[in-house]
């Protein structure tokens, strides 16, 4: 067994669905499943693509799924039982018939129905990108504070209204400016929105007037 010694100070947040606590997880009984549900979630945000998805090979071939599960067509079959679930959903793209994995969310699944998505190649193991940079939440983390539950959601949900680099620029201004309260963050990613950004930073009028 691993001698885990706790989480670290800096540690990752991974968002996941409130209903897999509840009513997925008392319906959930092969542990495989379970594990691949949760690998898949964590995959999901290192590849960061917007709108969120990652390949069925991606998947199969990602080294944790292997020592988790086996062989591909167990990977294949597990993921056939999370869809049958209603947790994930697929779709073969058009221009190249590779098969995509998503959330079985409303959201993502229209905007991915209504597009053919450009799959990057050659991108780095998902081992080693996760050595690479801090996603959002350890940035809010180590720039605001502890991530609640609620918090996690509204992160979520910026990231399908604004760039991922807008996010995370208006979490490191707000700290900068001892503001560290999401609604003050919102009101950033808004104005941004609204007007547009300056090289990333405010006007002096923007920061002496808008947001105090």
């Amino acid at each position: 067994m691993m001698n885990f010694k706790g989480f670290k100070k800096n540690v990752k947040y991974i968002p996941i669905p409130a209903p897999i606590f509840d009513t997925l997880l008392e319906s959930m009984s092969n542990i495989s499943e379970l594990k691949l549900m949760l690998r898949i979630m964590w995959l999901l945000q290192i590849y960061n693509r917007k709108p969120q998805f990652i390949t069925e090979n991606e998947i199969i071939t990602d080294k944790l799924t292997s020592k988790l599960i086996g062989a591909s067509d167990k990977v294949i079959e597990s993921l056939c039982s999370l869809e049958n679930y209603g947790i994930i959903k697929s779709s073969k793209q058009k221009s190249d018939g590779s098969k995509i994995i998503f959330l079985n969310s409303e959201t993502i699944k229209d905007r991915i129905e209504k597009s053919d998505l450009l799959i990057e190649t050659n991108q780095t193991d998902p081992w080693e990108k996760d050595r690479e940079v801090p996603n959002i939440y350890s940035i809010y983390e180590q720039n605001i504070g502890m991530i609640t539950p609620h918090i996690a959601e509204l992160i979520k949900e910026s990231e399908n209204l604004y760039p991922v680099e807008w996010v995370e620029d208006a979490i490191k201004h707000a700290s900068k400016q001892n503001k560290r309260s999401w609604a003050y963050i919102e009101s950033i990613l808004n104005r941004w929105k609204i007007e547009g950004r300056d090289n990333g930073e405010y006007s002096r009028h923007n920061r002496q007037t808008r947001y105090r």
